[in-house]
């Protein structure tokens, strides 16, 4: 234990018991999806941790709007732990977390999807790449209802970076929370078109809780 963990001991970002950053007792509240929902179009297969509610709903709100950062270890933990009994199937060969626009990421100072991805990439022994990113800056999906308003919404507002070498790649798509999939859909469109084999996905929530 380091000098600084003794003078200032760490504790969940959750629940505030002294603990690492995401303990294990918040973790153990975590709910599991009693089955693997049907993906977006466009996704081949898709696994979330867990359903957008409780600790981990929370987990992702702190990481994305408080600086949570420190909870992007332990995220990607439960993140790999998901995705270790598929990956014989999936035989991913890249991992493309979904863009952040760059004046969002301006704003936040991070893109979360970018951080969890780069830590999967790590414990998977994966590449992880900046493959997509946003041309236009758009209002966030979570404020817009109906699904033909959120497909306009990004209507030609990502792309494929030049050179980013996606023929024949196996991608993984790496967000902190899948909510209609509108976002995943169109993320993978313009992979398929840039030449990926094959698109699969990996999020923190999932909107499904039976």
């Amino acid at each position: 234990m380091s000098l600084t963990d003794l003078l200032f001991p760490p504790r969940c970002l959750l629940c505030g018991d002294l603990d690492e950053a995401f303990c294990a007792t918040c973790r153990a509240s975590i709910l599991r999806l009693p089955g693997r929902p049907l993906p977006p179009a466009g996704i081949s297969a898709i696994i979330s941790v867990g359903p957008h509610t409780g600790a981990l709903r929370d987990a992702v709100l702190r990481l994305k709007f408080g600086q949570g950062v420190a909870l992007v270890e332990p995220m990607a933990e439960l993140l790999a732990a998901e995705l270790a009994p598929v990956e014989h199937h999936w035989r991913i060969t890249l991992c493309v977390p979904v863009p952040l626009h760059w004046l969002r990421r301006l704003e936040r100072g991070f893109n979360q999807a970018e951080l969890l991805a780069e830590a999967v990439a790590r414990r998977t022994g994966v590449r992880a790449e900046n493959a997509l990113c946003r041309r236009r800056y758009t209002p966030s999906q979570v404020a817009v209802a109906q699904p033909a308003l959120r497909r306009h919404n990004l209507l030609n507002a990502i792309a494929a970076r030049p050179n980013a070498g996606l023929a024949g790649q196996r991608i993984l798509l790496i967000d902190d929370v899948w909510t209609t999939g509108t976002t995943l859909t169109e993320c993978s469109r313009v992979l398929r078109a840039a030449g990926a084999a094959d698109v699969f996905a990996l999020t923190v929530t999932s909107p499904f809780t039976s």
